[in-house]
């Protein structure tokens, strides 16, 4: 197994792989509601970078949307609409 150094200590006194695993997921993608408004108010400042395609767009979309459904957090098809025609640029 490779590890960093600086995560070994936390899990060092874990018995298998997957206690690591569920530890490290769990420091680490914590289900607090400051998670949720950071992924939330990402979404809503999602700005399509001029010159950048359309695919990369929804793709950076989908994640954080998808992130939110992992802390529990589901968005309404109409809000992800909105969201996605608000943050296009007018060309």
């Amino acid at each position: 197994m490779c590890i960093a150094d600086s995560h070994f200590t936390k899990v060092q006194d874990c018995a298998s792989a997957h206690e690591m695993w569920a530890f490290l997921c769990g420091y680490y993608q914590r289900n607090t509601t400051a998670t949720k408004a950071y992924f939330i108010k990402q979404l809503f400042n999602l700005k399509m970078a001029k010159g950048s395609s359309i695919s990369n767009y929804l793709n950076n979309i989908a994640e954080l949307a998808s992130r939110l459904v992992s802390l529990k957090r589901l968005v309404d098809e109409e809000y992800m609409i909105a969201i996605l025609l608000n943050s296009l640029l007018l060309s």
